[in-house]
Order: C-alpha cells, then sequence, then structure tokens
C-alpha cells in the first residue's frame, strides 16, 4: 500500500492551497530593491566617512560628502553622530586630589582620609566612586559646598550631636615624570599643596543636623539654627523665611512671596 507524502514534507515542499508561485528570486520589486540598497550604502557611507579619525583626506571628504548629502544632518537626526573630541590624545601629566580635613571644637584637624593618594594600590581593577567625586570637587564648585556640607552632618552624627567647627578642602597634585625616565611608584612623587577653601559648619547650609534627624540618631536637641537650601514652592511663599515647619526646619531663605514665579 502506497502512502504519500509526510505532514512534514508537504509543509515544507508544497505550496499553500490558491498561492501563485514566486516569480523570480527577488521578493520585492526591482524599485524597492534600488530604493533599500542606496539607502543602507548611503547610511554605510555617512557612518565610515564621519568615524575616522581626522587625518589625512577624510576631513576634506567629510566637508564633501557634507555638502552634497547633507550627511552630518543625518547622522544627526538619526541619533548616531559621532566626534573623535571625545578621546583624550595625551596622556594626563598630573594626579589631583582633594583633601578632605575636619577642624574640631578643641582645634585639633584631622584628616578623614578621602582622598586616594597614597592609599591605592597599583595596578587596580576596581575603581571606587569616592575617588571620582573627590576629582570632580576639583572642577565643580557646587560640589564642594555640597560635600563639606555632608561632612559636617556626617562628623556632628558620629559625634554624639557636637558638631566641627570647619571643613577644610585641600587640593594637592603630583607630577607625572615623562616617559622617557621610565617607570616609577606614584606614592613616591612629591606632593604640591594649594590654598585650602574653608566651610564653616555652623554656616554652611545642610551643614547641621536638623531636629528631626537629631531626634532619629538619638541626639539631644540643639539652639543651632539649620541652614536649608533656598527653594521656591508654593508653600513657602505662603510662610516668611524664620518660620520652622512641622519638622522644626528653619528656612533662611528671604521672603519672596511677591516675586511672580519664573
Amino acid at each position: 500500500m502506497e502512502t504519500g507524502p509526510s505532514l512534514e514534507q508537504r509543509l515544507l515542499r508544497e505550496p499553500l492551497p490558491g498561492a501563485e508561485p514566486p516569480r523570480g528570486r527577488a521578493a520585492f520589486p526591482p524599485l524597492a530593491t534600488l530604493l533599500v540598497s542606496l539607502f543602507i550604502a548611503y547610511h554605510l557611507l555617512a557612518v565610515g566617512i564621519h568615524s575616522a579619525p581626522p587625518g589625512g583626506p577624510v576631513p576634506s571628504l567629510q566637508t564633501f560628502f557634507d555638502r552634497h548629502f547633507r550627511t552630518v544632518d543625518y547622522l544627526r537626526a538619526a541619533g548616531i553622530a559621532r566626534s573623535w573630541q571625545v578621546f583624550a590624545p595625551d596622556a594626563p601629566r598630573v594626579n589631583a586630589f582633594v583633601r578632605v580635613l575636619v577642624e574640631g571644637t578643641d582645634g585639633e584637624v584631622w584628616d578623614l582620609g578621602h582622598d586616594i593618594l597614597g592609599r591605592r594600590q597599583y595596578p587596580y581593577l576596581f575603581y571606587d566612586r569616592i575617588a571620582k567625586i573627590n576629582r570632580q570637587m576639583l572642577r565643580r564648585k557646587d560640589y564642594r559646598l555640597t560635600y563639606a556640607g555632608w561632612v559636617c552632618r556626617d562628623w556632628e552624627r558620629m559625634h554624639g550631636g557636637e558638631a566641627a567647627r570647619a571643613v577644610r578642602l585641600l587640593p594637592v597634585r603630583t607630577r607625572v615624570p615623562p616617559p622617557g625616565r621610565g617607570g616609577y611608584d606614584p606614592r613616591g612623587l612629591d606632593v604640591e599643596e594649594a590654598a585650602p577653601e574653608t566651610f564653616p559648619c555652623e554656616s554652611t547650609l545642610h551643614g547641621q543636623l536638623p531636629p528631626s534627624l537629631r531626634a532619629r540618631y538619638g541626639l539631644p536637641p540643639v539652639a543651632a539654627t539649620f541652614r536649608d537650601v533656598p527653594a521656591r514652592t508654593w508653600w513657602g511663599r505662603r510662610a516668611p523665611a524664620g518660620v520652622a515647619d512641622e519638622s522644626g526646619v528653619v528656612t533662611t531663605a528671604p521672603d519672596r512671596s511677591q516675586e511672580p514665579l519664573e
């Protein structure tokens, strides 16, 4: 008894009922195939030309294709524009750090050791986040004020509610020897210090523990005023400056109740 093809063979090889057999090998019309091919070639050419290192004839080619084919506008619209300016062509010549010093109520100065100078082992495999913040304080002035306020609060929390006098941020650096001198020990380089920036904890914004946090940590209440960051809100316009809210925080922002919203 002869049997026909199996179900697997029929599904793989037999045409669908009512379907016409394909004409030719192309799955799309010739015009659509041409347009798609031109677009792929244009895309690859734009990405390749504008991603090449800026040397030799590359700048002139970039200018030519951008003038006649608007390749830069296309890359920006597609969100794939790249630039070689994000790379640093030269190796760093200095290692910069910020020493975090705290002056206690007795006048003694403590180095909290937040910088990694002399503490990091070379070579290292893991990057500490505090090292990045420490380096950013040299570039961003607003980082220093926020960081100093946190150090003041943390010192107060760790010392039974006793506030420090001030926080000093001391920029230091070491000069990296030129490559011609061979290897060197990073911890053996001469340290250069700059003038420190001092932040008194009594007057620094957010440099004091608010009453709510002192109660949470079990610290005794104090009469010191919490220096809050000035914030313009609809509730702040109703209450004048110097009035404590429900948590006991006193805002030191000026009364701007008559100012219009931006």
